[in-house]
């Protein structure tokens, strides 16, 4: 694999993931709002790690500086998005900024297993988004680990593979969510 990929939500549990595209050879735009986490990966990441300071929650801007990534550094191929729901309309505009319906790119949407009640706006995303023409949707559902919550190291270790895998869908961890105790 070699292109451009984005990552949204990059800078923390997902930063071994640009890491990881960047030493495929990808660009990697990185998704962030933290302006001094956007800095220190992308020291790490090198030449090939582009940030890109956005708050989610102003969904027309992510758009427009996602759609200024892919003019910069190529077709976008693949998306990894971890958003949080208070940015109802962010994972829409995302596609709306990736999509190609000559060649449709590969959208990797992670769900955390909190929050995904009928009529949440994750359980809307989980109806909509595999039906938006223009990309190849993949859902990646974080679990746990037995009794404990998925690490870092082991988010990223899981999304490796299911961007290696791409399936429709992917587990990281043993279960969706923790066991009520």
């Amino acid at each position: 694999m070699s292109g451009h990929a984005l990552v949204v939500g990059g800078t923390g549990m997902l930063r071994n993931v640009c890491l990881h595209l960047c030493a495929l050879g990808n660009h990697v735009s990185v998704v962030a709002r933290t302006q001094s986490h956007l800095d220190k990966l992308a020291e790490e990441g090198g030449a090939r790690l582009h940030p890109i300071r956005s708050d989610w929650k102003d969904a027309p801007a992510l758009r427009r500086a996602i759609e200024e990534a892919g003019r910069s550094f190529g077709r976008i191929d693949p998306a990894v998005v971890w958003i949080h729901s208070d940015s109802p309309e962010g994972p829409a505009e995302i596609v709306a900024a990736v999509r190609d319906e000559s060649l449709p790119p590969r959208y990797f949407h992670l769900y955390g297993s909190a929050g995904d009640a009928a009529g949440s706006v994750k359980a809307r995303w989980r109806i909509e988004l595999p039906r938006a023409k223009g990309i190849l949707y993949r859902e990646i559902l974080l679990g746990s680990r037995g009794r404990r919550w998925l690490t870092d190291d082991e988010i990223s270790e899981g999304v490796i593979r299911a961007l290696t895998g791409d399936r429709p869908s992917f587990l990281v961890g043993d279960a969706p969510g923790l066991p009520d105790c």
